[in-house]
């Protein structure tokens, strides 16, 4: 007997680089789909040799087939990128072709504007995501050059009626923290169904790395720190109080560096002597930081969810916060860490200080910390919300995941 072939099924989302929560998130739902489906990723592209603009303006927008990380993938060019509603408005008609064999359609990104493209193409669709267009980008065009704020504000009405138009559209939504499903839930509106609430799973060691009690402490914080919503400055703040009081501390920060100017303001101060930049790293030398860590800081503005804490957990790391949005949903007051106000850096100082100063306290919030990715953050909870998902949405498939359980 010929096997029968797996429906084939369009993973939607923006591009995902080469880190950075979009991609974890991109794995989790392309690994779940691949077990019943045939999925290919889709996203728009910036590359000049695919997509025209005021630079390149003759360059004709088109296709092209990829693979990213053992995906299959397909980048279809934008159009003047300028202008953020016309991202996917100005190639609809190449969203249409690329889009013309898929009968399923799973979006999944930070905010929910990846969607426009199965929205405009009266695509029927579900949607996970963790915040929304306008929450995402508050901070971050407080940097933008005069012509691209001015540009920005003549494009936010369009974006808002986006925004709320392929939230309506959705056939079902996921909300990757609380914070998003409030958000969410705001606009939707209660004739729609409820906005479930899917976390994302993160797999714990083996067991809770064994730390000895030691002076020494170690704190560790990740992300794209070139990105004014991480807000760097706070971080450095709240390390030079923590350094002041305790000098057996070293601050290790992951990913994109933070701006120059920053480094430049800390260089001659004696804490900086204990700050180490690394740079992008490999999963394999995070993980090594991970063991040795004895405290996370995430000073962030906003964050949809914060999938960096609950890695950073799965190590037994507890979790000091800024009240950011995601974070509130895992990290627990003096269970597995705190949470702190946004830019007082003498809370997150004293919080940072309270924890590492205290090995009793310490060893209680990591083993909380441990235990919470254990019980909350499961692949297998998490894969079962996107089956009912997608079973509400297209009802032909619950057959399609019945038949996967009696295998």
């Amino acid at each position: 007997m010929v096997p029968q072939a797996k429906p084939r099924i369009a993973i939607v989302t923006i591009h995902p680089l080469n880190y950075g929560g979009v991609l974890t998130i991109l794995k989790v739902v392309y690994n779940f789909c691949l077990k019943f489906f045939e999925p290919t990723l889709f996203f728009p592209s910036f590359d000049p040799s695919l997509s025209q603009s005021i630079r390149s303006p003759f360059t004709k927008a088109n296709i092209r087939k990829t693979e990213y990380f053992g995906m299959p993938s397909i980048e279809i060019g934008t159009r003047f990128a300028f202008w953020e509603p016309g991202h996917y408005q100005f190639t609809q008609y190449l969203w249409k072709e690329a889009l013309e064999e898929y009968d399923y359609f799973f979006v999944v990104s930070g905010t929910v504007i990846s969607a426009h493209p199965v929205a405009l193409l009266k695509k029927k669709y579900v949607l996970w995501g963790s915040t929304l267009y306008q929450d995402d980008r508050a901070v971050r065009k407080k940097s933008f050059s005069l012509i691209r704020k001015i540009i920005d504000r003549a494009a936010q009405p369009s974006m808002k009626k986006i925004e709320r138009k392929i939230l309506l559209q959705a056939a079902e939504i996921g909300a990757q923290s609380f914070y998003g499903q409030r958000t969410f839930q705001e606009i939707r509106n209660r004739q729609f169904p409820k906005i479930r609430h899917i976390g994302i799973p993160v797999k714990p060691a083996e067991t809770v790395p064994f730390k000895s009690a030691s002076k020494e402490k170690v704190i560790i914080a990740v992300g794209r720190f070139n990105d004014p919503r991480k807000n760097g400055p706070m971080l450095f703040a709240a390390f030079e109080k923590i350094y002041a009081s305790y000098p057996h501390v070293e601050l290790i920060i992951v990913g994109n560096k933070p701006d120059v100017t920053l480094i430049n303001a800390y260089k001659e101060k004696p804490c900086f002597d204990n700050i180490k930049i690394t740079g992008h790293i490999s999963d394999e030398e995070l993980i090594s930081w991970y063991k040795k860590a004895d405290l996370m800081l995430i000073t962030s503005y906003q964050e949809g969810l914060g999938i960096i804490g609950l890695e950073a957990m799965a190590y037994g790391i507890p979790v000091v916060s800024t009240d950011c949005g995601g974070p509130s949903d895992f990290v627990h007051p003096n269970k597995n860490g705190f949470i702190v106000p946004i830019n007082d850096s003498s809370a997150m100082a004293n919080a940072a200080l309270h924890i590492i100063t205290d090995d009793v306290l310490q060893e209680t919030m990591r083993l909380n910390a441990y235990e919470y990715i254990k019980t909350s953050a499961s692949h297998k909870r998490t894969e079962q919300l996107f089956q009912r998902m997608l079973s509400d949405a297209y009802p032909e498939l619950v057959n399609l995941f019945i038949q996967e359980k009696q295998e």
